[in-house]
């Protein structure tokens, strides 16, 4: 028999009674925090072939995914709590309803030659070194605002690429003259 129990070990949920699936999802962990916002409504309710999915992700559309199963009773209830969550995860935390992106052009190129940058130390030191160095150009020539962090970033990235690049010409320099 496949029951839950509350902590003063009494049945609380019986999936064997009327039962309906409220929602399906392929990651074990987003299907535990929805159960868990269904019982802090008050709804019992369980997950069904979490453990495979977790186990064997790739079967998880064989199965059709962690299963959220609660009473019938509680059915309508749970759909709309899950709707409700839904709702104002679409919103994000900073959504206002702007049609503008978060960050600038300036922004984007400098994190990206920030990542070339440390991406260039572990691996093509030469190669992604210009690469971040061009971006950082480009970066320079967008315009428009540019943050504090973006800033930082473009600083952190050129200290890198000028101090990678200059050991690589003394090398040169050492070896061949």
């Amino acid at each position: 028999m496949n029951q839950v129990y509350n902590g003063d070990m009494r049945v609380v949920f019986e999936p064997a009674n009327a039962t309906a699936t409220v929602a399906a999802f392929q990651d074990p962990v987003e299907a535990e925090l929805a159960r868990g916002a269904l019982q802090g409504e008050g709804i019992a309710a369980e997950l069904r072939d979490s453990a495979l999915v977790g186990i064997a992700a790739h079967l998880s559309n064989a199965v059709g995914g962690v299963k959220l199963v609660v009473a019938q009773a509680d059915a309508a209830r749970a759909e709309a709590v899950l709707l409700r969550i839904r709702a104002l995860a679409d919103l994000g935390p900073h959504d206002e309803g702007d049609a503008e992106p978060a960050t600038s052009r300036a922004d984007d190129l400098a994190l990206r030659a920030f990542r070339a940058s440390i991406f260039g130390l572990f691996t093509v030191p030469v190669l992604f070194h210009l690469w971040s160095l061009w971006l950082l150009v480009a970066s320079a020539r967008a315009g428009g605002p540019v943050s504090s962090q973006a800033r930082w970033r473009s600083r952190a990235a050129l200290a890198t690429d000028l101090l990678i690049l200059g050991t690589v010409a003394a090398m040169v320099r050492i070896r061949f003259y």
